[in-house]
Protein backbone atom coordinates (compact mmCIF):
# COMPACT_ATOMS: atom_id res chain seq x y z
CA UNK A 1 0.00 0.00 0.00
CA UNK A 2 1.40 3.77 -0.84
CA UNK A 3 1.40 6.34 0.98
CA UNK A 4 -1.27 8.00 -1.06
CA UNK A 5 -3.77 4.76 -0.80
CA UNK A 6 -4.30 5.44 3.48
CA UNK A 7 -3.94 9.06 3.37
CA UNK A 8 -7.08 9.65 1.36
CA UNK A 9 -8.84 8.64 4.85
CA UNK A 10 -6.29 9.46 7.37
CA UNK A 11 -5.93 13.39 6.29
CA UNK A 12 -8.75 15.08 5.59
CA UNK A 13 -8.84 18.17 3.41
CA UNK A 14 -7.50 21.47 5.49
CA UNK A 15 -8.38 24.51 5.40
CA UNK A 16 -7.27 26.08 2.32
CA UNK A 17 -5.86 29.17 3.75
CA UNK A 18 -2.09 29.78 3.93
CA UNK A 19 -2.81 32.15 7.33
CA UNK A 20 -3.76 30.19 9.86
CA UNK A 21 -0.55 27.54 9.10
CA UNK A 22 1.90 30.51 9.15
CA UNK A 23 0.55 31.86 12.20
CA UNK A 24 1.23 28.23 13.31
CA UNK A 25 4.43 28.72 12.28
CA UNK A 26 5.51 31.53 13.72
CA UNK A 27 3.83 30.12 17.16
CA UNK A 28 6.19 27.37 16.36
CA UNK A 29 9.23 29.53 16.65
CA UNK A 30 8.35 31.98 19.63
CA UNK A 31 7.86 28.71 21.35
CA UNK A 32 11.72 28.78 21.84
CA UNK A 33 11.81 32.22 23.52
CA UNK A 34 9.46 32.55 26.31
CA UNK A 35 11.66 34.58 28.66
CA UNK A 36 12.64 36.52 25.57
CA UNK A 37 9.35 37.88 24.52
CA UNK A 38 7.46 38.31 27.49
CA UNK A 39 4.10 39.94 28.42
CA UNK A 40 2.83 41.08 31.62
CA UNK A 41 1.41 38.57 34.56
CA UNK A 42 4.36 36.11 33.00
CA UNK A 43 3.00 35.17 29.79
CA UNK A 44 4.95 34.18 27.05
CA UNK A 45 4.92 35.82 23.60
CA UNK A 46 4.28 31.95 21.96
CA UNK A 47 1.05 32.19 24.34
CA UNK A 48 -0.05 35.92 23.53
CA UNK A 49 -0.26 34.72 19.68
CA UNK A 50 -2.38 31.97 21.10
CA UNK A 51 -4.90 34.87 20.87
CA UNK A 52 -4.25 36.51 17.70
CA UNK A 53 -4.31 32.90 15.68
CA UNK A 54 -7.52 31.37 17.72
CA UNK A 55 -10.49 32.64 15.09
CA UNK A 56 -8.31 31.69 12.43
CA UNK A 57 -7.88 28.15 13.71
CA UNK A 58 -11.19 27.92 14.93
CA UNK A 59 -12.78 28.97 11.23
CA UNK A 60 -9.86 26.32 9.60
CA UNK A 61 -10.75 23.23 11.69
CA UNK A 62 -14.83 24.44 10.73
CA UNK A 63 -13.99 23.66 7.18
CA UNK A 64 -11.93 20.97 7.23
CA UNK A 65 -13.65 18.12 5.42
CA UNK A 66 -13.67 14.65 8.05
CA UNK A 67 -12.24 13.92 11.14
CA UNK A 68 -8.59 14.14 11.58
CA UNK A 69 -8.59 11.96 14.88
CA UNK A 70 -9.58 8.58 14.98
CA UNK A 71 -12.62 7.34 17.15
CA UNK A 72 -10.35 6.25 20.55
CA UNK A 73 -8.77 9.12 20.32
CA UNK A 74 -11.43 11.72 19.84
CA UNK A 75 -13.15 10.12 23.32
CA UNK A 76 -9.61 10.60 24.96
CA UNK A 77 -9.63 14.40 23.91
CA UNK A 78 -13.11 15.14 24.83
CA UNK A 79 -12.23 13.89 28.24
CA UNK A 80 -9.06 15.52 28.12
CA UNK A 81 -10.69 18.34 26.87
CA UNK A 82 -13.39 18.50 29.36
CA UNK A 83 -10.72 17.91 32.24
CA UNK A 84 -8.84 21.03 31.80
CA UNK A 85 -12.35 23.01 31.21
CA UNK A 86 -12.75 22.27 34.91
CA UNK A 87 -9.30 22.85 35.91
CA UNK A 88 -9.49 26.84 34.17
CA UNK A 89 -12.80 27.01 36.32
CA UNK A 90 -11.19 25.82 39.06
CA UNK A 91 -8.30 28.13 39.15
CA UNK A 92 -10.23 31.22 38.93
CA UNK A 93 -12.67 30.21 42.08
CA UNK A 94 -9.44 28.32 43.86
CA UNK A 95 -8.07 32.12 43.28
CA UNK A 96 -10.47 34.11 45.16
CA UNK A 97 -9.05 35.41 48.22
CA UNK A 98 -5.75 33.85 47.17
CA UNK A 99 -2.73 36.57 48.38
CA UNK A 100 -1.54 37.10 44.64
CA UNK A 101 -4.94 36.17 42.43
CA UNK A 102 -3.91 37.46 39.30
CA UNK A 103 -1.14 34.86 39.49
CA UNK A 104 -3.88 32.21 38.75
CA UNK A 105 -2.82 33.21 35.30
CA UNK A 106 -0.11 31.31 34.79
CA UNK A 107 -2.06 28.31 35.39
CA UNK A 108 -4.86 29.47 33.30
CA UNK A 109 -2.34 30.24 30.68
CA UNK A 110 -0.84 26.66 30.53
CA UNK A 111 -4.53 24.72 30.54
CA UNK A 112 -5.93 27.26 27.81
CA UNK A 113 -3.30 26.78 25.42
CA UNK A 114 -4.41 23.23 24.79
CA UNK A 115 -7.57 24.23 23.39
CA UNK A 116 -5.91 26.94 20.83
CA UNK A 117 -3.30 24.18 19.91
CA UNK A 118 -5.97 21.48 19.36
CA UNK A 119 -7.56 23.66 17.18
CA UNK A 120 -4.03 24.42 15.79
CA UNK A 121 -3.83 20.54 14.47
CA UNK A 122 -7.28 20.22 13.85
CA UNK A 123 -7.51 22.98 11.50
CA UNK A 124 -3.92 22.89 10.00
CA UNK A 125 -2.71 19.43 10.14
CA UNK A 126 -1.54 17.44 7.01
CA UNK A 127 1.80 15.01 6.93
CA UNK A 128 3.80 17.71 4.83
CA UNK A 129 2.76 20.40 7.62
CA UNK A 130 3.67 18.79 10.69
CA UNK A 131 7.31 17.80 9.76
CA UNK A 132 7.19 21.91 9.04
CA UNK A 133 5.58 22.89 12.45
CA UNK A 134 8.35 20.04 14.10
CA UNK A 135 11.46 20.74 12.22
CA UNK A 136 10.68 24.29 13.05
CA UNK A 137 10.21 23.80 16.77
CA UNK A 138 13.76 21.93 16.49
CA UNK A 139 15.94 23.87 14.45
CA UNK A 140 14.91 26.95 16.18
CA UNK A 141 15.23 25.17 19.84
CA UNK A 142 19.01 24.03 18.17
CA UNK A 143 20.45 28.08 17.30
CA UNK A 144 18.85 29.03 20.87
CA UNK A 145 21.51 26.16 22.33
CA UNK A 146 23.96 27.20 20.08
CA UNK A 147 23.60 31.01 21.06
CA UNK A 148 23.58 29.91 24.42
CA UNK A 149 26.80 28.06 24.34
CA UNK A 150 28.44 31.39 22.45
CA UNK A 151 27.54 33.33 25.40
CA UNK A 152 28.46 31.02 28.14
CA UNK A 153 32.42 30.61 26.57
CA UNK A 154 32.43 34.76 27.38
CA UNK A 155 32.41 35.30 30.87
CA UNK A 156 31.52 38.79 30.38
CA UNK A 157 28.31 37.92 28.58
CA UNK A 158 27.64 34.95 30.78
CA UNK A 159 27.74 37.36 33.78
CA UNK A 160 25.53 40.08 32.49
CA UNK A 161 22.86 37.76 31.06
CA UNK A 162 22.97 34.45 33.71
CA UNK A 163 25.17 35.19 36.96
CA UNK A 164 25.56 30.91 37.11
CA UNK A 165 27.08 28.55 35.44
CA UNK A 166 23.66 27.55 34.31
CA UNK A 167 22.58 28.09 30.86
CA UNK A 168 18.67 28.85 30.69
CA UNK A 169 18.89 30.51 26.87
CA UNK A 170 15.93 32.03 26.56
CA UNK A 171 13.66 30.70 28.85
CA UNK A 172 13.11 31.83 32.69
CA UNK A 173 15.15 29.08 34.40
CA UNK A 174 17.47 25.85 33.49
CA UNK A 175 15.24 23.60 34.19
CA UNK A 176 12.11 24.62 31.47
CA UNK A 177 15.00 25.08 28.92
CA UNK A 178 16.06 21.46 29.70
CA UNK A 179 13.12 20.40 29.47
CA UNK A 180 12.46 21.64 26.10
CA UNK A 181 15.40 19.94 25.07
CA UNK A 182 14.13 16.53 26.33
CA UNK A 183 10.72 16.97 25.13
CA UNK A 184 11.73 17.83 21.61
CA UNK A 185 15.03 14.74 21.81
CA UNK A 186 12.83 11.41 20.07
CA UNK A 187 11.57 13.99 17.43
CA UNK A 188 15.04 15.22 16.60
CA UNK A 189 16.37 11.58 16.60
CA UNK A 190 13.55 10.02 14.28
CA UNK A 191 14.43 12.65 11.76
CA UNK A 192 17.93 11.89 11.66
CA UNK A 193 16.64 8.15 11.01
CA UNK A 194 14.09 8.98 8.44
CA UNK A 195 15.96 12.56 6.19
CA UNK A 196 18.88 10.67 4.76
CA UNK A 197 19.37 13.44 2.48
CA UNK A 198 19.57 16.06 5.08
CA UNK A 199 20.90 13.53 8.54
CA UNK A 200 23.73 16.01 8.57
CA UNK A 201 21.46 19.02 9.80
CA UNK A 202 20.09 16.48 12.52
CA UNK A 203 22.68 15.31 13.89
CA UNK A 204 24.10 18.89 14.30
CA UNK A 205 20.54 19.66 15.85
CA UNK A 206 20.46 16.47 18.17
CA UNK A 207 24.37 17.40 19.38
CA UNK A 208 22.80 20.98 19.88
CA UNK A 209 20.39 19.41 21.60
CA UNK A 210 22.77 17.69 23.85
CA UNK A 211 25.08 20.89 24.17
CA UNK A 212 22.09 22.72 25.88
CA UNK A 213 21.08 20.11 28.08
CA UNK A 214 25.21 19.85 29.75
CA UNK A 215 25.27 23.28 29.77
CA UNK A 216 21.57 23.67 31.34
CA UNK A 217 22.78 21.05 34.22
CA UNK A 218 19.26 19.95 34.51
CA UNK A 219 19.71 16.78 35.82
CA UNK A 220 16.11 15.13 35.57
CA UNK A 221 16.35 16.06 31.70
CA UNK A 222 19.92 14.99 31.29
CA UNK A 223 18.46 11.52 32.34
CA UNK A 224 15.64 11.42 30.69
CA UNK A 225 16.85 12.02 27.53
CA UNK A 226 19.77 9.62 27.84
CA UNK A 227 17.04 7.08 28.47
CA UNK A 228 14.80 8.27 25.47
CA UNK A 229 17.27 8.52 22.67
CA UNK A 230 17.93 4.84 23.41
CA UNK A 231 14.53 4.22 23.69
CA UNK A 232 13.80 5.99 20.48
CA UNK A 233 16.96 4.50 18.97
CA UNK A 234 15.40 0.57 19.42
CA UNK A 235 11.91 1.46 18.44
CA UNK A 236 12.85 3.08 15.09
CA UNK A 237 15.40 0.34 14.11
CA UNK A 238 12.30 -2.12 15.29
CA UNK A 239 10.21 0.09 13.01
CA UNK A 240 12.20 0.04 9.85
CA UNK A 241 14.18 -2.99 9.79
CA UNK A 242 13.57 -6.87 9.75
CA UNK A 243 14.62 -9.81 10.14
CA UNK A 244 18.85 -10.20 10.43
CA UNK A 245 18.86 -6.73 9.33
CA UNK A 246 17.31 -5.98 12.36
CA UNK A 247 19.41 -8.05 14.61
CA UNK A 248 22.19 -6.43 13.67
CA UNK A 249 21.08 -2.74 13.12
CA UNK A 250 19.70 -2.91 16.47
CA UNK A 251 23.51 -4.29 17.85
CA UNK A 252 24.88 -1.18 16.19
CA UNK A 253 22.37 1.18 17.35
CA UNK A 254 23.45 -0.08 20.76
CA UNK A 255 27.07 0.82 20.27
CA UNK A 256 26.38 4.10 18.77
CA UNK A 257 24.24 4.70 21.92
CA UNK A 258 27.34 3.80 24.50
CA UNK A 259 29.33 6.20 22.58
CA UNK A 260 26.91 8.50 22.91
CA UNK A 261 26.79 8.20 26.53
CA UNK A 262 30.47 8.30 27.01
CA UNK A 263 31.17 11.75 24.53
CA UNK A 264 28.20 13.42 26.75
CA UNK A 265 29.44 12.20 29.99
CA UNK A 266 33.23 13.37 28.96
CA UNK A 267 31.86 16.60 27.30
CA UNK A 268 29.60 17.31 30.50
CA UNK A 269 32.35 17.35 32.33
CA UNK A 270 34.21 19.81 30.11
CA UNK A 271 31.38 21.77 30.20
CA UNK A 272 29.68 21.38 33.50
CA UNK A 273 31.68 19.82 36.09
CA UNK A 274 29.26 20.68 38.81
CA UNK A 275 26.36 18.47 37.08
CA UNK A 276 28.94 15.43 37.03
CA UNK A 277 29.74 15.96 40.77
CA UNK A 278 25.87 16.17 41.49
CA UNK A 279 25.00 13.24 39.32
CA UNK A 280 27.65 11.34 40.84
CA UNK A 281 26.12 12.19 44.41
CA UNK A 282 23.00 11.36 43.02
CA UNK A 283 23.72 7.39 42.21
CA UNK A 284 26.15 7.65 45.61
CA UNK A 285 23.89 6.09 48.18
CA UNK A 286 26.29 7.40 50.95
CA UNK A 287 26.17 11.20 49.60
CA UNK A 288 22.89 13.73 49.68
CA UNK A 289 21.90 15.98 46.94
CA UNK A 290 21.42 19.60 47.68
CA UNK A 291 18.73 20.19 45.40
CA UNK A 292 17.00 16.69 46.57
CA UNK A 293 17.50 17.93 49.80
CA UNK A 294 16.06 21.43 48.76
CA UNK A 295 13.04 19.83 46.49
CA UNK A 296 12.01 17.85 49.96
CA UNK A 297 11.57 20.93 51.24
CA UNK A 298 9.34 22.41 48.61
CA UNK A 299 7.53 19.21 48.97
CA UNK A 300 6.35 18.98 52.20
CA UNK A 301 5.52 22.70 52.34
CA UNK A 302 3.42 21.60 49.53
CA UNK A 303 1.45 18.84 51.27
CA UNK A 304 1.10 21.09 54.55
CA UNK A 305 -0.52 23.53 52.16
CA UNK A 306 -3.09 20.49 50.95
CA UNK A 307 -3.78 19.64 54.72
CA UNK A 308 -4.34 23.33 55.53
CA UNK A 309 -7.40 23.44 52.65
CA UNK A 310 -7.75 20.22 50.92
CA UNK A 311 -10.43 21.70 48.76
CA UNK A 312 -9.08 25.15 47.62
CA UNK A 313 -5.46 24.53 48.30
CA UNK A 314 -3.28 27.89 48.54
CA UNK A 315 -4.62 29.24 45.16
CA UNK A 316 -3.91 28.59 41.51
CA UNK A 317 -0.43 29.63 40.60
CA UNK A 318 0.55 31.22 44.01
CA UNK A 319 4.57 30.79 44.88
CA UNK A 320 6.61 29.57 47.78
CA UNK A 321 7.81 31.41 50.11
CA UNK A 322 11.55 30.55 50.88
CA UNK A 323 12.51 30.71 54.64
CA UNK A 324 15.94 33.06 53.13
CA UNK A 325 13.39 35.08 51.48
CA UNK A 326 12.41 35.32 48.15
CA UNK A 327 9.67 32.93 46.58
CA UNK A 328 9.63 30.33 44.18
CA UNK A 329 6.47 29.78 41.16
CA UNK A 330 6.23 25.66 41.77
CA UNK A 331 6.69 22.94 43.80
CA UNK A 332 9.29 21.29 41.34
CA UNK A 333 6.60 18.16 41.54
CA UNK A 334 3.44 18.83 39.33
CA UNK A 335 0.87 16.25 41.45
CA UNK A 336 1.81 18.24 44.71
CA UNK A 337 2.22 21.42 42.85
CA UNK A 338 -2.22 20.65 42.02
CA UNK A 339 -3.22 19.19 45.71
CA UNK A 340 -0.81 22.79 47.17
CA UNK A 341 -2.66 25.64 44.79
CA UNK A 342 -6.22 23.64 43.76
CA UNK A 343 -7.02 21.23 46.15
CA UNK A 344 -8.08 17.35 45.69
CA UNK A 345 -10.39 18.31 43.02
CA UNK A 346 -8.03 20.21 41.04
CA UNK A 347 -5.93 17.17 42.24
CA UNK A 348 -8.56 15.05 40.24
CA UNK A 349 -8.65 16.73 37.48
CA UNK A 350 -5.09 16.81 36.48
CA UNK A 351 -5.38 13.23 36.89
CA UNK A 352 -7.99 12.20 34.60
CA UNK A 353 -5.75 14.37 32.02
CA UNK A 354 -2.28 13.02 32.28
CA UNK A 355 -3.90 9.38 32.76
CA UNK A 356 -5.89 9.75 29.44
CA UNK A 357 -2.62 11.38 27.69
CA UNK A 358 -0.63 8.62 28.76
CA UNK A 359 -2.41 5.89 27.38
CA UNK A 360 -3.76 7.63 24.23
CA UNK A 361 -0.06 7.97 24.07
CA UNK A 362 1.16 4.70 24.50
CA UNK A 363 -1.49 3.08 22.29
CA UNK A 364 -0.04 5.66 19.76
CA UNK A 365 3.60 3.76 20.31
CA UNK A 366 2.09 0.24 20.35
CA UNK A 367 0.38 0.71 17.25
CA UNK A 368 3.70 2.63 15.90
CA UNK A 369 5.46 -0.41 16.37
CA UNK A 370 3.08 -2.87 15.32
CA UNK A 371 0.98 -1.65 12.15
CA UNK A 372 3.00 -2.73 9.06
CA UNK A 373 0.65 -1.46 6.31
CA UNK A 374 1.38 2.20 6.41
CA UNK A 375 4.22 4.29 5.68
CA UNK A 376 7.45 3.85 7.47
CA UNK A 377 7.62 7.61 8.17
CA UNK A 378 4.16 8.11 10.10
CA UNK A 379 5.02 4.68 11.97
CA UNK A 380 8.22 6.57 13.53
CA UNK A 381 6.90 9.90 13.85
CA UNK A 382 3.70 8.89 15.53
CA UNK A 383 6.22 6.81 17.74
CA UNK A 384 8.71 9.53 18.78
CA UNK A 385 5.52 12.15 19.14
CA UNK A 386 4.38 9.58 21.63
CA UNK A 387 7.59 8.96 23.30
CA UNK A 388 7.80 13.01 23.84
CA UNK A 389 4.69 13.49 25.07
CA UNK A 390 5.72 11.24 28.18
CA UNK A 391 8.98 12.33 28.47
CA UNK A 392 7.36 15.97 29.10
CA UNK A 393 4.98 14.23 31.51
CA UNK A 394 7.96 12.46 33.51
CA UNK A 395 10.38 15.82 33.39
CA UNK A 396 7.11 17.70 35.74
CA UNK A 397 7.75 14.94 38.57
CA UNK A 398 11.22 16.63 39.52
CA UNK A 399 11.43 19.69 37.46
CA UNK A 400 8.96 22.66 36.11
CA UNK A 401 5.59 22.63 36.77
CA UNK A 402 3.54 22.62 33.34
CA UNK A 403 4.05 26.32 32.91
CA UNK A 404 3.22 28.26 30.41
CA UNK A 405 6.87 28.40 29.45
CA UNK A 406 6.79 24.89 28.52
CA UNK A 407 3.32 23.31 28.02
CA UNK A 408 3.40 24.25 24.79
CA UNK A 409 5.70 21.55 23.73
CA UNK A 410 3.59 19.23 25.33
CA UNK A 411 0.35 19.97 23.68
CA UNK A 412 2.00 20.45 20.06
CA UNK A 413 3.60 16.99 20.67
CA UNK A 414 0.43 15.54 22.34
CA UNK A 415 -2.12 16.35 19.89
CA UNK A 416 0.14 15.72 16.69
CA UNK A 417 1.19 12.43 17.69
CA UNK A 418 -2.92 11.66 17.80
CA UNK A 419 -3.41 13.29 14.20
CA UNK A 420 -0.31 11.36 13.08
CA UNK A 421 -2.04 7.82 14.75
CA UNK A 422 -4.78 8.47 12.04
CA UNK A 423 -2.91 7.11 9.50
CA UNK A 424 -2.17 4.47 11.12
CA UNK A 425 -5.81 3.26 12.25
CA UNK A 426 -6.73 3.83 8.91
CA UNK A 427 -4.08 1.56 7.50
CA UNK A 428 -4.84 -1.08 10.22
CA UNK A 429 -8.29 -0.90 9.54
CA UNK A 430 -7.52 -1.88 5.29
CA UNK A 431 -5.16 -4.76 6.58
CA UNK A 432 -8.10 -6.28 9.17
CA UNK A 433 -11.14 -5.36 6.88
CA UNK A 434 -10.11 -7.28 3.40
CA UNK A 435 -13.84 -6.99 2.06
CA UNK A 436 -13.46 -3.37 2.35
CA UNK A 437 -12.56 -1.71 -0.70
CA UNK A 438 -8.94 -0.23 -1.23
CA UNK A 439 -8.44 3.45 -1.39
CA UNK A 440 -7.99 4.93 -4.59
Amino acid sequence: MTFSSVSYRAAPRAYTAVLPFWIGLVFCILMSFPGFLEFPGGIPGAIALIFLGFPFWFRAAQLRDGAIFDPAARAGLGLILLSIAFLVMWAFISAIGADIPFRAGRSIASLAAAFAIYLLVSGTFTASRQNRYLATVSFTLAATCLASFVVQIDPTLRNMLWWTDRTHAFFKNPNQFGMALSTMMPVAIGYLFLRRGARLRWMLCIFLFYLGLMLSGSKMNLLLSAATTGVTILAAICIMTTGKRRVVMIALGFGMYLLLVVAGFLLLNILNPRAVEILTRFFSPDLEVQSLQSRSVLWHFSIDQFRADPFFGQGAGQPIPLPEGGTISHSHNIVLDYIRTMGLPGLCGFLVMAVTAVILALEAIRMALIVRDCPVEMRVTTMTLGISTLTYLAANFSSDSMGPSTSPFFWLSFFLCLASRRYLSSASKVVSSRGLRRYA
